[in-house]
């Protein structure tokens, strides 16, 4: 499977996610939406990699986490317009990529420090998946090119985190990601960029249409 093809599939899950999140309180919704944040953390690392400018990388994250940051409030935190203790998935997506790119930097000295920093960042900061999101990112750009990594820093990380919730089922990330065949597919590079806020919106209209907000 081609990353285009492996990213439609998160972007797929997650609006189902989202649709249970805010419009059908179904379990099965939430539970089909948890692939996506690890699909999203794994190809933090593999733009990493192929970058050709890791600060330009950084400064889009930052940009989007911005703008997305209204929408995530107004669809996800009851129609607020700035709602400070829950930050949208840019800015813990930011910091993971800055974990990486300071471990990397610094990998003969204080690396590993850097993103147990970054991950407190997140915390501190509550962005969505806090700590663990940047841990995830961390670990699956560390781990996660052999089939026995991306399975136990998937698994490893639930089990660490998310013991007994729903958001163990983000483990069958695994299948998808295990089926990764290198190749970048069609180049629609800003699509997930554009379509996070976008999406949110519409929920938030949608919400405000049938009497939800």
């Amino acid at each position: 499977m081609s990353a285009f093809l492996i990213k439609l599939i998160a972007i797929v899950a997650m609006t189902i996610d989202h649709l249970g999140a805010t419009l059908i309180p179904l379990e099965s919704f939430r539970i089909i939406g948890r692939i996506t944040m690890p699909i999203m953390c794994y190809f933090i690392g593999e733009g990493y990699r192929h970058t050709h400018d890791v600060k330009k990388y950084l400064a889009r994250l930052f940009i989007f986490a911005i703008l997305s940051e209204i929408p995530f409030d107004l669809a996800m935190n009851g129609g607020q317009l700035f709602y400070p203790y829950s930050q949208n998935v840019f800015f813990t997506l930011f910091l993971g990529l800055l974990g990486i790119y300071l471990f990397e930097k610094y990998r003969q000295g204080i690396g590993g420090v850097a993103i147990v920093l970054c991950g407190a960042a997140a915390s501190f900061l509550h962005t969505d998946y806090g700590f663990y999101g940047v841990l995830l990112i961390a670990g699956l750009y560390l781990w996660g090119e052999s089939t026995r990594g991306l399975f136990l820093v998937l698994v490893g990380l639930n089990l660490l985190f998310y013991l007994g919730t729903v958001q163990m089922y983000s483990a069958f990330a695994f299948l998808p990601l295990a089926l990764y065949s290198g190749e970048r597919g069609p180049s629609l590079k800003y699509l997930f960029y554009v379509y996070y806020p976008l999406h949110l919106l519409v929920l938030f209209g949608l919400q405000r249409a049938v009497g939800l907000l």
